[in-house]
């Protein structure tokens, strides 16, 4: 895999994936439920590609991608970082990418990442499941000895399919193999287009599998809530209060 114009794993992977079907599969077990937050935290507005964010703050970003507004929460510590524009009927994916405070998008530790691709629920192979057993499947081949999965969730996102898992790589072929990296991801079919949540994180080197902290996942994966998706209302300006709201913030659910 040439990944050097990638800034992590998870994003060289699953850009490349949602193109390429069908494939072989690694199967992961369902995962746990997640939980959100009853009020709405700040939201982050500016110009696309640049937030604005309340100092010590956890916020709340919120950008119209195509058919629907997407939310979800940053939390503290990180910084706003460059994005696709959604709006351009140009682009047919999306792409922000953040990362902690003092960092950048080509030296890291920890990175956020919201990926989008335009039109592709309508291709029933795109499932969030088997979109992630397909991307640990590709990361396995890639990371051979050194890979380890686990599931995260599975259930539904603000009444949409959503499936979650964290993989990892003792030795990641995106930093000529100098750093390990493990990551959660977690895919969500929307109204028509498909969306991708992403949390990773470096760290030194190791051929064999890095043992998966459960709790320390999961309680990232908590962090990143509420992710809620709305239908976007016709001349509504920013910060989207019909989705931001603190009556509109719903609890994530997993019948």
């Amino acid at each position: 895999m040439n990944s050097s114009r990638f800034h992590s794993l998870s994003n060289a992977i699953a850009g490349f994936l949602v193109f390429v079907l069908p494939w072989g599969s690694l199967a992961l077990a369902e995962g746990r439920d997640g939980s959100s937050g009853e009020s709405a935290p700040p939201v982050a507005q500016g110009k696309p590609g640049e937030f604005k964010f309340p100092k010590g703050a956890k916020v709340t970003v919120i950008s119209p991608l195509w058919s629907q507004l997407v939310a979800y929460a940053l939390p503290e510590g990180f910084q706003g970082g460059p994005s696709s524009d959604a709006t351009n009927p140009k682009n047919s994916s999306y792409i922000r990418e953040t990362v902690l405070k003092g960092e950048s998008i080509t030296e890291w530790t920890q990175m956020i990442t919201v990926q989008g691709w335009k039109d592709k629920v309508a291709n029933e192979q795109v499932a969030p499941q088997r979109f992630v057993e397909g991307l640990a499947t590709m990361i396995k081949r890639d990371c051979s000895d050194s890979f380890a999965a686990a599931p995260l969730y599975s259930g539904k996102i603000s009444d949409y399919d959503a499936f979650g898992a964290i993989l990892s790589c003792g030795a990641s072929p995106v930093t000529g193999r100098k750093t390990s990296e493990t990551f959660l991801i977690v895919v969500v079919k929307g109204e028509r287009d498909l969306y991708s949540f992403q949390w990773a994180e470096r760290a030194m080197p190791s051929q064999t599998p890095i043992p998966i902290d459960l709790k320390k996942w999961r309680a990232r994966f908590d962090d990143l809530q509420p992710i809620k998706f709305c239908s976007i209302v016709k001349d509504e300006p920013a910060p989207y209060q019909s989705c931001t709201g603190a009556g509109a913030i719903q609890r994530l659910t997993n019948p």
